[in-house]
């Protein structure tokens, strides 16, 4: 992913500052995302994902491309197409993951709502 690429150099150039990559929801796309997930880690970065906006956005468990192909239940897996990063594969990479919202005022939440 290029985020990953783009640590890789910046952390080659020798920024050691924490980086926190919020939502990066286009990992959970990605074919290869149990590797990215794994440099990242190497990485020392932290990815928040923000559930509150990104959960109703799209998958649901059952489907992945083509979709309402039947997805074994006893896999572990992110839903795809939903907004969400790979929190369960970048933890098990050993990422650290928090979660949070972005919902304070703005479009999807105009009143404040989280």
């Amino acid at each position: 992913a290029v985020f990953a690429r783009a640590l890789q150099a910046a952390r080659a150039k020798g920024y050691s500052e924490p980086v926190i990559l919020g939502h990066a929801t286009a990992l959970a796309l990605q074919p290869d995302a149990v590797a990215i997930s794994a440099s990242l880690a190497g990485l020392g970065c932290t990815v928040v994902c923000n559930p509150s906006t990104n959960l109703g956005l799209q998958d649901r468990r059952g489907s992945a491309p083509p979709h309402n192909v039947p997805i074994d239940r006893s896999m572990a897996r992110t839903p795809r197409w939903r907004g969400l990063t790979c929190v369960q594969e970048l933890k098990a990479a050993g990422v650290a993951v928090a979660a949070a919202s972005d919902n304070v005022r703005d479009w999807w939440h105009p009143y404040g709502d989280y």
